[in-house]
C-alpha cells in the first residue's frame, strides 16, 4: 500500500445508489455519479455504503469482512477502491491524487486525408441528390427498373 495513502476516503457528493430490479440470482444496484449510471454488484454496493469519509481503511476492511463473511485486508480494500471505483470519479480527490498523472487509454490521431475544400465541393454535389423531387423520381425509376427486369428480362432468361 502506498505511503501517501490518506487514512480516510470520501465519496463525491453526487454519488447515490439504488436497487436495480432484475431476474438475476445476485442482487444488483445502480450507482449514479452525476449523469453517469453504472450497474454494480451487491459486494461493491456494500463497500460503497461503508465509505463515509470518517472511517479509516482498516475500519472499512474489518466491517466489510464482517458483512461479506470473508477476510479482507486494508490492502484488499485499497485495491478494490482505487482500481474499481476511483477511475469512475466516485472518490473525492486527495492531495496524493493531485500528483498522479492520468493518461487516456486510447490512441488519438488526427490527420486530414482529403483537404476540406474538396470535401465541401463533393458534399455540395451529393447534397443535390437529397432534394425531395429528385429523390422521389429516383426511387420511382428504381422500382420501375426493378419490376421491368423481374417480369420481362428474367423470364426470357429462364
Amino acid at each position: 500500500m502506498p505511503e501517501c495513502l490518506p487514512d480516510t476516503i470520501k465519496l463525491v457528493p453526487e454519488v447515490y445508489t439504488y436497487k436495480f430490479d432484475t431476474s438475476l440470482v445476485e442482487k444488483s444496484y445502480i450507482l449514479c455519479v452525476g449523469m453517469k449510471r453504472f450497474e454494480i454488484s451487491e459486494g461493491i454496493y456494500q463497500l460503497i455504503k461503508l465509505i463515509d469519509g470518517k472511517k479509516s481503511l482498516s475500519e472499512i476492511a474489518s466491517e466489510y469482512s464482517e458483512v461479506r463473511n470473508k477476510i479482507y485486508t486494508t490492502e484488499d480494500i485499497y485495491a478494490i477502491i482505487h482500481l474499481l471505483l476511483n477511475p469512475y470519479g466516485i472518490l473525492e480527490k486527495t492531495k496524493s491524487d493531485d500528483n498522479v498523472q492520468t493518461s487516456n487509454s486510447y490512441l488519438y490521431f488526427q490527420y486530414p486525408i482529403i483537404p476540406g475544400q474538396i470535401v465541401n465541393a463533393i458534399s455540395q454535389f451529393f447534397k443535390l441528390l437529397y432534394h425531395p423531387k429528385l429523390l422521389i423520381s429516383f426511387l420511382l425509376f428504381s422500382f420501375i427498373f426493378f419490376f421491368y427486369f423481374y417480369f420481362f428480362v428474367f423470364q426470357t432468361i429462364d
